[in-house]
């Protein structure tokens, strides 16, 4: 059955749409292509948020359980991103609350430029400058950083940011002015 909506369904939304039914309705394979195609997206948002690879392969695979899990609380009114952002936010939030704190941010940043001095020559100027703005989104509080990521890094719409984050759009709008002040102070 699956082959034959990859057959008849070009559209991606079309065949994406499928794919859910299906899983909802307890297909594995289905599912198992769902997470195909989010995957690296998932992760890559993952790591962005927590600046660790092996986090981020973590918050992934726990937001694919939690997705799997709770798959009847989908309504289908948001695109399913849109859904799974929300869930590996809220894991990252939970594993803030439990683990980050600023020391830990610090001692994050030591082992960072401790493995780039250690690593091989690369580009130095747009390394150096990327290297920068890593670390200054890094300093960026909580809310503005997973606000910033979503807008900036992952080119979502202020409407899909305030959506998978749960507020405003004014209070995202928010966010994103003071996160921009601290990254231009932060990079002076």
């Amino acid at each position: 059955m699956l082959e034959q909506l990859i057959i008849q369904k070009p559209d991606e939304r079309a065949w994406e749409a499928d794919l859910i039914a299906l899983a909802r309705r307890g297909d594995p394979v289905a599912f198992e292509n769902l997470v195909k195609i989010h995957m690296k997206w998932a992760y890559g948002l993952a790591y962005r948020l927590s600046g660790e690879h092996f986090l981020a392969d973590e918050i992934s695979q726990e937001a694919f359980f939690v997705l799997y899990r709770s798959f009847g609380k989908f309504r289908g009114e948001s695109r399913l991103k849109t859904y799974l952002t929300r869930i590996i936010i809220n894991i990252w939030r939970q594993h803030l609350r439990g683990v980050y704190r600023q020391q830990d941010r610090d001692q994050r940043l030591a082992r960072r430029q401790q493995r780039d001095e250690n690593s091989l020559p690369r580009e130095l100027k747009r390394d150096e400058t990327r290297e920068k703005i890593e670390e200054a989104i890094a300093k960026l509080p909580p809310a503005q950083k997973k606000i910033f990521i979503l807008k900036h890094l992952e080119g979502m719409k202020i409407r899909e940011v305030a959506s998978a984050t749960g507020c405003r759009e004014g209070t995202v709008k928010a966010h994103l002015f003071k996160a921009l002040r601290n990254l231009r102070k932060n990079l002076q």
